[in-house]
């Protein structure tokens, strides 16, 4: 978790909201959509280390995104064209979660309440799962 530009990301706010994870750093926030848990066996007989969940985490504001400048930010694509959400750059300063409303997630940070879009439909699609 974390942004790469963060040398020891470490988690400020932590929160379930809907069934969805929703993190932050001290500059970012991010969604983690937790899969199945692994039961120790998969269908095809093979043996899996019981105990274990596949994860999906998508940074959705960060401090450490350069501005919005191609037309790919305005389709909400990335730029190799993937479905995965555009990070919105935001001046996020000790960012907490509080809550979802109105398809944007409420975030309290030093200089006041921020709301993140969560406008993508892999995350709406995800959010609703």
């Amino acid at each position: 978790l974390g942004s790469p530009t963060e040398v020891e990301p470490t988690i400020q706010s932590a929160k379930f909201i809907h069934r969805v994870l929703y993190c932050s750093t001290r500059t970012t926030v991010q969604c983690v959509f937790l899969g199945e848990l692994e039961t120790g066996e998969d269908g095809e007989g093979q043996g899996r280390e019981a105990g274990v969940c596949e994860v999906d985490s998508f940074v959705l504001a960060s401090a450490d995104v350069p501005a919005p400048g191609l037309a790919s930010r305005s389709i909400g694509m990335n730029v190799d064209n993937s479905i995965s959400p555009v990070p919105t750059p935001m001046a996020l300063n000790q960012p907490s979660v509080l809550s979802y409303h109105g398809g944007s997630l409420l975030v309290s940070t030093t200089s006041g309440p921020v709301a993140i879009p969560l406008a993508n439909a892999l995350l709406r699609i995800g959010i609703l799962l």
